[in-house]
């Protein structure tokens, strides 16, 4: 990594390296630093042509880079978004695009089986080896008998079960701010589930669906995705501060 000769910098970059461990290339992480030095030392050039001393002109460009971790994020995104070149991308943003198609595949699979099961109804559900007279000779007869068929259990627990298999698939495919791309990725498949629910009306299941993903599947899918993509950073840092440590 190209080195700018000032302690200060120097440090400052290193800790931009250290944040962009195992996130990206070394080739390409070195040229993004270097790019982003050399733009730094512009910027210090011109504040001291303005009349500040050196250090100071360091220290005031330093400060409105935020932290190295703010700076490694910049470049990352920068990195993330420009690997792969394509219109749509471009347009909307890749890590938005990737989180859309994940979560419109989890949207389309439970609409599938709605549709299914609402206009291609069946009651052949798993049986257990039980009969309900048998069940009445231990329990009172009011006691509900629990639905213990293979569509019931999909239907409860698919709601529960998607949002954090998808907010984790997010965390894993976005390196930065997965969990900001799911919150603008989930505004246009919400409206997508109310569409669906008002074309399968008078059926009541669809608007369910839509109305847990609201209160339940976007909180749930934005927290595993953060906390998802804190362990995944922690982990690619573990190696670095331990070899560092060691010395």
């Amino acid at each position: 990594m190209t080195r700018s000769g000032n302690p200060a910098l120097d440090q400052f970059f290193d800790s931009v390296a250290m944040a962009l461990q195992g996130t990206m290339p070394e080739d390409a992480r070195d040229f993004a630093i270097s790019e982003r030095l050399d733009w730094q030392e512009q910027r210090i050039e011109e504040r001291v042509y303005e009349g500040l001393d050196h250090e100071t002109a360091i220290a005031e460009t330093l400060a409105e880079d935020v932290s190295p971790q703010h700076v490694a994020e910049s470049i990352l995104e920068d990195y993330y978004e420009r690997e792969v070149q394509s219109p749509l991308l471009n347009r909307f943003g890749r890590g938005n695009v990737v989180a859309y198609a994940f979560f419109s595949m989890m949207t389309v699979l439970y609409t599938a089986f709605l549709y299914l099961q609402v206009f291609l109804p069946s009651s052949r559900g798993l049986r257990i080896p039980v009969d309900v007279e048998t069940i009445r000779r231990f329990f009172p007869a009011p006691l509900p008998f629990p639905d213990l068929s293979w569509q019931f259990l999909f239907l409860v627990g698919y709601p529960l079960l998607a949002p954090l298999v998808t907010g984790w698939l997010c965390a894993k495919a976005i390196p930065v701010r997965p969990h900001t791309a799911i919150y603008h990725a989930f505004l246009p498949v919400l409206l997508l589930n109310y569409l669906i629910a008002a074309a399968l009306y008078p059926a009541k299941e669809p608007l369910l669906f839509a109305i847990s993903q609201t209160l339940y599947g976007l909180p749930v899918g934005y927290l595993t995705a953060y906390t998802t993509h804190k362990a995944i950073r922690r982990r690619q840092l573990k190696p670095r501060r331990t070899s560092t440590l060691s010395i």
